[in-house]
This record gives C-alpha cells, structure tokens and sequence, in this order.
C-alpha cells in the first residue's frame, strides 16, 4: 500500500491564491491544539466552502473537527445544498468531547464538550441545535432547514463560535448563513447562499451563486460567483470579488478535473490587486498494472499600486503508480516534482508568521511497499530535490539548495482493521553539511479497503516532502493514506 504522505505541505501560497486555490492531500495534517482557526478564518475572509460542506461543531474551528468521521446526523441535514432525500426519524441526537493533546507555549488550550440534535417538525422542515462549552467560552449553533418541494430547499443557520486563539482579536464571533438551491432538471442546478459575520473580529458579508450541469455521465461544468466585503480594524476595508469556471471528466481510462479563476482584491491599505489562477489534475489507467498521474498549478497575483503584493505560484507534477496485478503485493509510486513558489513580501503563514524562502525546486522521488506476511509490511522512499531558494524577509539573492530525504518504514497489522506504523527518518541538507535523522509512530484504522485514517507523532521537525522548507513538523498529526 502506497502511503501518500505522512506530512503535510506547508507551501508558502499568496493569500489570494491561499484561499482560492483549492489544496487536495492525502497527506497528514500536523495537529494543531484542537480550536485552532483555519487560516482563513484568522485572515477574517468571508469566501464560503462549495454548497454541502459541513460546518464544524459550534465553538470548535475546522481544525477541531476529526477528520475521517461523518458529521453528526443534523449536519447532514442542514449543509448548504444538501441533498433531498426521505424523511427520517423525528428525533436525534449527539454528543461531542474534544481535549488538547499538545500546545506550544503560544497556544491556549481548547478542551470543550457539547451536546445537540435536531426535530423532524414536519414532512417540510426540519430543525436543529447545539451548545457547547470550554476552555475557550460558550458556543452554540441553531439551524433549521425547509424543503419547499422535491426540486428545492433553503436554510438558515446561526453560529455562534468561541474564542479563537488565532485570531488577532479576542472573543466570540457569530455567523449568520443564508441560502437556496434550486435543481432545474436532472442534468441543472442553481444555488444562492448569503454569509454575515460578526462579533469582535472582522465584518464580513459575502453573497455567492453559482449553477452545476451535469449534461451527461462523462461531463460535469460548474460556474461561481463571489462578492464580499470585511471590514477589519487591523487590516482594514477589503472588497473581494471571485469568478470561478469547473469543468471535470471521465471517460473509462481518463479522469480530469480542473479549474481556472479570477480574483481582485481591494484593500484600503495596500491598494488593488488582480489574480489569475487554475489547477488541473489527470489520471490514465494504462493497463491494470500502471497508473499514470498528472497535476498542472498556476498562480500569478499582480499588485496595482504595490509590488509588494506581486506573486508567483507554478507546480507541474508528473508520476506513475504501480501495483501489479500478479503480485499486488507491490505498491510502488514514482513522482517528479517542478515548483516555483515566490510569495510576496507581505504574506504571513497561517501561524501569522512571515513566510522565510522562495524556492525554484525540482524533487525526484520513489515510494514503494511490500507486504512480506499477512501481518507485516516493509518498504521505503528516497527523494532528493535540487533548486534555488531566497530569503523573503528581507528579500536576498538566489543561491544552490540540495537535500535528500531516506526513509524506511514498517506497518504491522493487528487484526484485521488496526495498523501499527514505524519510521525511521533521515535527512541531509548539502550546503551545510547537516543531517538529522528521528523517527515517527503512527497508529491507524482502516475505514474499508482502500482506505485508512489515523494519528501518529512525528519526533522530527521536517516533512516528507522536501518542498516544505518551515521545519515546524514535530509534533501530532493526522494522517489519510490510500491503494488503488
């Protein structure tokens, strides 16, 4: 079984491309103290997740919620565009306990506990609520969704979250969110949806729109509109405005999806700037035992008044997947990595601190897996980059960076659903003549097949991927891993 990552990458991406560029790993996510704020959240921008993503539970930010477990039932129920489907129960009901497992010194702690549910009060409306409380304050949600007929639903719900230890001011935040979405006919849908927030952070009213057409089996167009305003009393006024194009296919062999946006942002204090993004990712089944596998990235943001507000983003990923059929033991994926990543002078990573390099990288590596028992795996990855790298902050000139990374890993299953996970780590930069060397425990649950989600400590400060140049990796994490 391949294993996609074990570490999360932390790429410095300029904020406009942060947030609309959308990032997918199945890499392991460090593990922020729970409640951390998503770096959107602390930035204060108002821009909305794609109709049907669920919310977190009220109080606990995104980074709270555990990844890999379904929301609870009333979730499901009240998401933005969800879909329609049969009455269910009239009652029901959770409960939720998160604790901190680790916090540095700047961090406060986010223990916290709630309850909700939700009422079936007619064959049209359901409604919903939840309270919580904590070492960050008291956080509630209440949500209530109308089906008006089988082609059409709107919502509304209220957020009322904790402190956030983040963001830059302290105390509650609410969030008011507003919507409707209408499906035409089976190939047609339109949604609308409205977001106020407010409280001791920034003021943000956004309104999107957007239309889904699926004409047939091979063929998905998707089509968004954004327009917001914050009003922060840091970071001032700022008016965004988004158009986004989706187009995805499938055809047998072939699998595409791929994106192209523009942004404008404008702030009161740095003045206008434009972007111009896409992303786009392809996969060709060659035969049953290669798997060929392609990723294409571009971001350019052009300051109007500032060039501190300039930045360049590029990643082209080219790689191949092997799993014999004969001898599926075998689990193989070779990856060749070019990115060019110039942030501009102003950003600021999501811990608020300033992004320190540039980087112009070219990364080789190979990851592979052997299955010698019933119980037992073994396996490995080696990867090297190559490149340039510049300081930011202040702004240097380009020199050589060399590092290669050595890995050896063994999975041990117990059971049937529980795997163990042992690596041993090493890493050697050739400019300065370093090398550190650690290991990480990892402990998983495999969710069906192919699937399998878990937690583990890295007792190293790098990643696996030798794009991710911040050495902030020590520490619990959270992990997806995946075989084709």
């Amino acid at each position: 079984m391949v294993n996609l990552g074990t570490a999360a990458q932390a790429t410095a991406v300029p904020p406009a491309q942060a947030s609309a560029l959308p990032v997918f790993q199945l890499g392991g996510l460090p593990a922020a103290p729970s409640g951390a704020a998503s770096p959107a959240q602390a930035a204060g921008t108002p821009f909305l997740p794609l109709p049907g993503a669920a919310p977190a539970p009220a109080g606990a930010s995104p980074a709270s919620q555990t990844p890999g477990l379904p929301p609870p039932p009333e979730l499901a129920a009240t998401a933005p565009g969800a879909v329609l489907g049969p009455t269910r129960s009239a009652w029901d009901s959770y409960a939720f306990v998160q604790g901190t497992a680790y916090r540095t010194d700047t961090r406060t702690e986010n223990d916290r506990a709630g309850v909700g549910g939700s009422y079936q009060v007619s064959d049209a409306m359901r409604l919903g609520a939840e309270a919580s409380d904590g070492s960050l304050g008291f956080g509630a949600k209440a949500s209530s969704d109308y089906r008006i007929d089988d082609r059409s639903n709107v919502y509304v719900t209220y957020t009322l979250a904790a402190d956030q230890p983040d963001a830059l001011d302290i105390g509650r935040e609410g969030t008011l969110t507003s919507g409707v979405r209408y499906r035409y006919d089976d190939a047609t849908s339109v949604y609308g949806e409205d977001r106020l927030q407010t409280g001791t952070g920034p003021l943000s009213l956004t309104h999107a729109y957007g239309v889904d057409f699926a004409p047939s089996k091979q063929w998905t167009y998707g089509l968004k509109l954004e327009h917001g305003t914050i009003s922060d009393p840091l970071a001032g006024d700022m008016e965004l405005t988004s158009v986004a194009g989706t187009l995805a296919y499938t055809n047998g062999q072939i699998k595409y999806s791929g994106a192209l946006e523009w942004r404008q942002d404008d702030s009161s204090l740095t003045g206008a700037s434009h972007t111009q993004l896409t992303r786009n990712s392809l996969t060709y089944q060659i035969d049953p035992d290669w798997r060929l596998l392609g990723n294409i990235n571009w971001s350019q943001t052009d300051g109007i008044s500032t060039a501190a507000l300039n930045a360049d983003y590029h990643e082209i990923v080219i790689g191949a997947a092997w799993r014999p059929v004969k001898n599926d033991r075998w689990n193989t994926l070779f990856k060749f990595t070019i990115l060019d990543d110039q942030p501009p002078s102003v950003q600021q990573s999501s811990s608020g601190t300033p992004v320190d390099f540039a980087q112009q990288s070219r990364v080789t590596d190979i990851d592979t897996m052997y299955q010698t028992t019933s119980w037992l795996s073994l396996g490995g990855k080696y990867a090297i980059r190559t490149g340039e790298l510049r300081q930011t902050q202040p702004e240097g000139a380009w020199y050589a960076s060399q590092a290669q990374l050595g890995i050896v890993r063994a999975d041990v299953l117990f059971g049937k659903t529980w795997d163990g996970v042992l690596e041993l780590r090493c890493l050697s930069i050739h400019e300065t003549d370093d090398q550190r060397t650690g290991i990480l425990l990892g402990w998983y649950r495999h969710v069906n097949d192919h699937v399998k989600i878990g937690v583990g400590y890295n007792f190293t400060n790098y990643s696996d991927n030798l794009t991710d140049l911040s050495y902030r990796r020590q520490g619990f994490f959270i992990n997806m891993s995946g075989k084709f």
